[in-house]
């Protein structure tokens, strides 16, 4: 089973791409805090103390409808929880020939997290009054790219 979930901040403002075919993909980077980083079987803190963990980046893709409100309201440095599965994409260079590939997370579904962008929990301390106008800012809708759709090579070598 091919099941990944993790939580995030977006590293890159989401880009729709949309194909003659009419189906759209919606790509975008994320940034995941993973393991406490150790040296000499220490965790290494910083300066305040806090602990200091590796980070991973992935690249992330979005197929269908699903994605439009996910580009709608959300740019660089939003907070999201993504599931979905990993897939290994594989081209060769042009420049200089050497095969070359790279891991893709490929989102079946998300939700918009917490932060500083009018997002988080109904519990605080804020009057309801504030709360009801700082609204997330709408953004504008994103640029669309149309490209023709890409064709699978070597399809025997899927294993399903």
């Amino acid at each position: 089973m091919n099941n990944y979930v993790c939580s995030g901040n977006l590293t890159r403002d989401p880009e729709v791409v949309s194909f003659s075919s009419g189906n759209q993909v919606i790509k975008f980077g994320i940034a995941v805090n993973g393991r406490p980083v150790k040296e000499n079987g220490e965790v290494l803190k910083d300066s305040n103390g806090r602990v200091i963990r590796e980070v991973v980046f992935w690249d992330c893709e979005m197929w269908g409808e699903g994605g439009a409100s996910l580009a709608q309201y959300s740019k660089k440095g939003d907070m999201l929880i993504l599931g979905g599965e990993i897939k290994e994409e594989s081209w060769e260079d042009k420049a200089t020939q050497a095969k070359r590939n790279k891991k893709v997370l490929r989102v079946k579904e998300y939700s918009f997290g917490g932060g500083s962008n009018g997002g988080g929990s109904e519990n605080s301390d804020e009057p309801k009054e504030k709360k009801a106008s700082r609204g997330r800012p709408k953004k504008e809708k994103p640029p669309v790219t149309d490209v023709d759709e890409p064709k699978l090579e070597n399809t025997k070598d899927i294993p399903f």
